[in-house]
Formats: structure tokens, C-alpha cells, sequence
């Protein structure tokens, strides 16, 4: 309703498209309504990185993969050091199963800020899909000794445990996520990094324990 409010007193603003189809369609599924609101905020504010990155990913999630990259690699070159732009641009590498492309953006990310949570995420799943299980766990590792100083979102060991198909390790680390309200867990109905847990009955009872549509 607040969503709707803000767009209705000021069409043009772009910040609220985009909020509403980031923040409230996608989460509950609604990939379609959300990338037409996106794509509104865009044409209000072309050269948005946060948001161009951020339709790439949501062109992915609904199967759209060549639209995906198309507008991945554009948000990318805008800049290339944006921290959304570069890693949404490796999550569509990495479902397209263009490992080694993947890997390039992440390695020149880890250059700029070698304790980006986001980053490391995407470095551990790569790993994990390319057979390289001993190097995923490292970076589970890495992010353990990480939350010993700083916050670390547990959704982030949990996409990684999902990759290399340890179930029970995943959904571990979605409680832990689901009791400390991480931010990245609302996304949990469309992540594709989740879909290996779609098929297991805790994965249904955590989205109505969320209040998401099943």
C-alpha cells in the first residue's frame, strides 16, 4: 500500500518503481510486475547502475537468461568497479555456467574489497559448481573468520552449502538467517542459488513461516 502511495504521488519518481519491484514483487514472486517496474524506474534514470544490475538479475531468475546478460554486461560497463553491477554481472555468468568468465569478475572484485560478503558468496558457489568442493569450503572458512570481527548474513554460507548439495548445512544456516531477520533471506522464495533446496519439505515451511506465497 505505501509502495503504491509513493508512486501515486509522484509518478516519476524512480527510486519508488524501483523499490517497489526490488523490495516487495520480486520477493514474493512476482518477477514479471517486477522487472516492468524496474524497467519504469530505468527509463526515468537511464544510467542507474544499482538498478540496471539489479533488472539483469531478475531477468535471470525468470528464465530470461539472454536478456540477462545483455543487460548485465551494459550495467557492467557503466561501471565497473559498482559493486551490484560486477556482482550481478558474475550470478548470470555463473547460471549460465560461464564458470571462468564468473570466476574474472569476482577475482578483480576481491582486488577492490577482498571482505565483500557478496563476492564471496559468488566465489564459493562458482567453486562449488565447478567441482572444486575443497576450495568452497575455504571460502566458507573465510567467511567463519569473518564473522568473528564483523556481521556475515548466513544466507550467504547457505547458497553455498546448497551448491555443493549439503542440505541439512543449508538449512542450518537459513535458521540462523531466518532468526537474525537477514536481509537477503527475503529473496528465498526466488533465489535461484536456493532452487537445490526447492524439493525439500523444510524449504515450503520456511516461505510460510515467512509469509510468502508457496
Amino acid at each position: 500500500r505505501e509502495f503504491k502511495r509513493a508512486i501515486e504521488l509522484d509518478q516519476n519518481s524512480a527510486a519508488a518503481h524501483f523499490r517497489y519491484g526490488q523490495l516487495y514483487l520480486a520477493p514474493n514472486g512476482f518477477l514479471n510486475e517486477a522487472i516492468a517496474e524496474i524497467n519504469r524506474g530505468l527509463e526515468l534514470e537511464p544510467l542507474d547502475v544499482n538498478m540496471g544490475a539489479t533488472s539483469a538479475w531478475y531477468y535471470s531468475l525468470a528464465g530470461q537468461s539472454d536478456k540477462a546478460l545483455e543487460i548485465a554486461k551494459k550495467s557492467y560497463d557503466l561501471d565497473p568497479n559498482h559493486p551490484v553491477g560486477r556482482n550481478m554481472l558474475s550470478q548470470v555468468y555463473i547460471h549460465r555456467g560461464m564458470y571462468p568468465e564468473a570466476l574474472a569478475i569476482i577475482d578483480a572484485a576481491q582486488k577492490l574489497d577482498s571482505q565483500s560478503q557478496w563476492d564471496l558468496q559468488n566465489l564459493g558457489i562458482t567453486y562449488a559448481k565447478m567441482g572444486r568442493q575443497n576450495d568452497a569450503k575455504d571460502v566458507i572458512g573465510r567467511l567463519r573468520d569473518m564473522s568473528r570481527t564483523q556481521y556475515v548474513m548466513s544466507c550467504y554460507v547457505a547458497m553455498i552449502y546448497a551448491a555443493l548439495g549439503e542440505r541439512d548445512k543449508a538449512f542450518d544456516e537459513l535458521e540462523l538467517a531466518y532468526a537474525a531477520h537477514d536481509w537477503r533471506l527475503t529473496f528465498v522464495k526466488v533465489e535461484q542459488f536456493m532452487k537445490p533446496l526447492r524439493d525439500d519439505p523444510r524449504y515450503p515451511a520456511l516461505l510460510k513461516r515467512m509469509n510468502l506465497p508457496e
